[in-house]
């Protein structure tokens, strides 16, 4: 597993933990990878995709904004994970939309060359 630091030396405990639980499926994760004007909590490389730890301060509207311009500009597909949601519906989550996002990444790396 890769997993790169590129701005940030502490994470929240739930994004260290998120990481973890995508390692464990098998994936290659960065956490805090850059898509410009953009960073993302983590982004995993052979699916082509990001999941975000929505702790405090985040706000619908503006993450759908967020989400919709990643997609459009980048190819990225978003998971979005919450602290209220149980151990076993983040892993159930995980494992449904990262085997849906592998069988389109090629398809959508295209679209931002990423």
């Amino acid at each position: 597993m890769r997993n790169t630091d590129s701005s940030r030396t502490e994470y929240t405990n739930g994004q260290l933990w998120l990481n973890c639980r995508i390692n464990e499926l098998g994936f290659s994760t960065e956490m805090e990878r850059e898509f410009l004007p953009f960073q993302v909590d983590i982004y995993v490389h052979e699916t082509h995709s990001v999941v975000e730890y929505d702790g405090m301060g985040h706000w619908k509207k503006r993450d759908q904004k967020r989400d919709y311009f990643l997609e459009k500009t980048y190819g990225l597909k978003v998971l979005r994970i919450t602290p209220r949601m149980k151990s076993i519906e983040v892993r159930e989550k995980l494992v449904e939309f990262l085997s849906a996002c592998a069988e389109t990444a090629e398809e959508r790396r295209k679209v931002g060359n990423t």
